[in-house]
């Protein structure tokens, strides 16, 4: 699963970005964004947003329901 950000929940706090362990969350038009390719999918981003429902977790485009997904566990 890979973290998704809804840029009408998010309030351009950088909260994720200094989360982000491999630095990958950039901003443009003050809005987080992401770089798929190089996520670690780790879920720092989404502990670390203080808005509710301005993080997801989606699968991967190209992928379906019920393939071998990594999951990530907030606990």
């Amino acid at each position: 699963m890979y973290p998704w950000i809804d840029a009408f929940r998010c309030n351009g706090c950088k909260a994720c970005a200094r989360a982000c362990p491999p630095d990958i969350i950039g901003f443009h038009k003050g809005k987080a964004a992401i770089v798929l390719d190089l996520c670690q999918q780790c879920g720092e981003c989404f502990d670390a947003c203080p808005v509710e429902g301005a993080i997801i977790f989606k699968l991967p485009p190209g992928s379906q329901e019920g393939d071998n997904i990594p999951f990530i566990s907030r606990y």
